[in-house]
């Protein structure tokens, strides 16, 4: 579009998304990413001693999958609202394209389904990130960088946490997005 923004497609390969859980409680210092102290009953640590988020229906706290609850802003409604762990999350890394990226914010849910919010920098631009998932898809809803990415977590039994026992703190993220 003549005179319009300059958008920028941004190609990222197996980027390594951190995730903290701090449902039932705060990080243990003023870094978001800080493991909590406390996590769900018998729930495993994953990568970076943090608790990771759940598969809904293996999360020992039953109230927190069972009912819907509000998208506390995060959501566009494209997805009706979700419930589940609250958790914080940074992205970092250099895309395909040659951009750096950082970006970080704050979600709600579960793997397979959530939402997020946060904000960061790709190259020298700053950027808001606003997601939905389904499975393993985001899609990311918020103009400034618009687009869909696939975020794996370690598969079941991993020795460093998986989604069936709460220790799924790292997702590995690739995909497209479209940076304005």
């Amino acid at each position: 579009v003549l005179g319009g923004p300059i958008s920028t497609l941004l190609t990222c390969a197996a980027k390594p998304a951190q995730v903290n859980n701090v449902e039932m409680g705060p990080p243990s210092t003023s870094d978001k990413l800080s493991p909590a102290n406390t996590g769900h009953p018998n729930q495993k640590r994953g990568e970076g001693n943090r608790f990771g988020l759940y598969y809904p229906v293996t999360d020992p706290i039953q109230a927190h999958w069972t009912t819907t609850g509000p998208t506390q802003g995060n959501g566009t409604g494209l997805i009706p609202a979700t419930r589940g762990d609250h958790f914080n999350w940074r992205l970092s890394g250099t895309c395909a394209t040659g951009e750096a990226f950082l970006t970080q914010g704050t979600g709600i849910g579960y793997c397979g389904r959530s939402i997020g919010f946060g904000t960061g920098n790709v190259g020298p631009h700053s950027a808001i990130v606003r997601w939905e998932s389904v499975g393993s898809q985001l899609i990311t809803t918020d103009p400034s960088s618009a687009g869909t990415v696939n975020a794996q977590a370690n598969p079941p039994g991993s020795a460093n946490g998986s989604c069936l026992d709460g220790g799924a703190s790292v997702f590995i993220v690739d995909g497209a997005l479209v940076h304005m």
